[in-house]
């Protein structure tokens, strides 16, 4: 008979427990889900990079193909740099309008402004950011990818804090504006004396 109580409470011991991991996943999930996207683009406040209007600190970044470069390379003529996801449901429309913005500066003002999109994610998201800039058509930028992630050397150097990020820097490593929409960019680039 006491057997037969052991049982009888391991069993609604069992289903107890069961109902609270049920009840911990359905509140708890959305919770973590919101966690994640944190660092994508929020109502808050941007802090920025506390560079603004000050030199930016030197930048390095990987191209897609491998190669090392840096903002050294461009100096001379502003370079527009944007932080962004695949999975930050606001980093792509961005991304996509900061690609046909350089597509106009361009065809105004060859060669004048370098246009930088730095893909800031795992190094397990490598082919999903290819099939994003093949979607997408995001072939007026250049595109830069780690695969170290948060830990990305131009996003630690320029403390960015969300996504996505725009930073204009002017022919000198100036910060002259930083923002998370296309009119950062667009702005910036105007008082530059360069229009799109």
């Amino acid at each position: 008979m006491r057997r037969e109580e052991g049982n009888r409470n391991g069993s609604l011991d069992a289903r107890i427990r069961g109902s609270k991991r049920r009840n911990c996943a359905r509140y708890l999930a959305p919770l973590l889900c919101l966690a994640g996207a944190a660092g994508c683009f929020s109502t808050h406040e941007d802090k920025g990079s506390g560079y603004l209007g000050r030199m930016s600190p030197p930048i390095r970044y990987t191209a897609l193909d491998g190669s090392y470069h840096g903002m050294e390379e461009s100096r001379g003529k502003p370079r527009v740099l944007i932080f962004w996801t695949t999975w930050c449901q606001f980093s792509r429309p961005v991304v996509r309008a900061l690609d046909e913005l350089a597509r106009e500066v361009e065809r105004k003002h060859p060669a004048a402004v370098a246009f930088i999109a730095i893909n800031v994610e795992e190094n397990g998201a490598f082919e999903r950011l290819r099939s994003r800039i093949e979607v997408d058509k995001l072939t007026s930028l250049n595109h830069a990818f780690s695969g170290n992630g948060v830990l990305d050397e131009a996003y630690l150097a320029l403390n960015v804090a969300t996504f996505p990020q725009i930073v204009v820097l002017d022919g000198q490593g100036t910060v002259v504006a930083e923002g998370n929409s296309v009119g950062t960019a667009t702005n910036a680039l105007e008082e530059l004396g360069i229009d799109s």
